[in-house]
């Protein structure tokens, strides 16, 4: 699948990936997140888990996996 930067530039990617998460939006496969997720970077797929939890994720830098991480094991 075509990147989102291929189609309409880098910076439609980059507008994208800073309102998604005002919108409930997080970027799936995040950039330097391959050996969390176990999937390469991906700019065009995303999930919605609602904007308090996305908004979360961003600032702290999660990809969903550390997420479900912390939420199972919260003293960690």
């Amino acid at each position: 699948m075509a990147r989102i930067h291929e189609r309409a530039g880098p910076a439609i990617t980059q507008k994208t990936q800073h309102i998604a998460p005002q919108y409930g939006f997080v970027l799936r496969f995040p950039d330097g997140k391959q050996d969390v997720t176990g999937i390469e970077y991906e700019d065009w797929h995303y999930r919605y888990v609602g904007p308090e939890i996305a908004q979360y994720m961003t600032a702290q830098g999660w990809a969903l996996e550390e997420l479900m991480s912390n939420l199972n094991n919260p003293a960690q």
